[in-house]
């Protein structure tokens, strides 16, 4: 699903069952994540520091198509959690 990420010192990417885990190291405004769902996919950005939520995400679009994502800003530590959705 996680294609590509864009602006951050550091990416690790776990995926697993229609699920991906992205931790992202020193986000910075430009920092934007390119993905390929396969289907409906529902997520959230989290301030991995604080555990605040940054934002929550869905997608409808057709399976394969290209989802480009703005992380929205720019922080020591954010995590983003994205899940097939019904």
């Amino acid at each position: 699903m996680v294609r590509a990420v864009h602006g951050a010192a550091h990416v690790h990417v776990l995926e697993a069952g229609g699920r991906a885990l992205v931790t992202m190291i020193e986000t910075s405004e430009e920092t934007r994540i390119v993905l390929r769902p396969a289907g409906r996919t529902a997520g959230e950005f989290i301030d991995g520091r604080s555990g605040e939520r940054l934002g929550t995400l869905t997608w409808s679009g057709d399976p394969g198509d290209t989802w480009e994502l703005q992380v929205p800003s720019s922080r020591a530590l954010v995590v983003l959690t994205l899940r097939a959705s019904p």
